[in-house]
């Protein structure tokens, strides 16, 4: 397999193919008040320090660029931000059901809502990615 860099240079794109910009604009949203959506966020939130905030930002580029990026990078990304997703979503379903009581239930209900667009993107990221370049039309 080739290794080949990633083409930054944005073409036109199939309409549903945009999909993934308002799971990334949520993530880099990142309300730091749960259920407080409030527009000051995109500029105070903490979302640049967070690596569950950013993947999803950077793996909705890599999906609107995809047939010119790095495959290796792609699929690493992913497949770590899928792991933590994962993670993050049991971890906060399970303190909700009461198995290990570290936050109020708003507030890990808040935190699974956070981490569905990292879920999700690094899913369809992954997926597509093993699949092939081609078979990015099929997703």
């Amino acid at each position: 397999m080739k290794v080949e860099a990633t083409d930054y240079t944005f073409r036109r794109q199939p309409s549903w193919r945009y999909w993934v910009v308002p799971l990334a604009v949520l993530a880099f949203w990142s309300p730091d008040k749960p259920w407080d959506f409030n527009p000051i966020y995109f500029l105070t939130s903490d979302a640049p320090l967070a690596f569950c905030l950013m993947t999803p930002v950077y793996l909705s580029i890599f999906y609107l660029i995809y047939p010119r990026v790095n495959l290796p990078a792609l699929r690493v990304t992913s497949f770590i931000g899928a792991m933590i997703g994962i993670f993050n979503i049991v971890y906060s379903i399970g303190s909700m059901l009461g198995f290990m009581r570290w936050c109020s239930e708003s507030l890990c209900l808040y935190l699974v809502f956070l981490h569905i667009p990292l879920l999700a993107l690094s899913l369809c990221c992954f997926t597509s990615s093993i699949r092939g370049r081609e078979s990015i039309l099929l997703l």
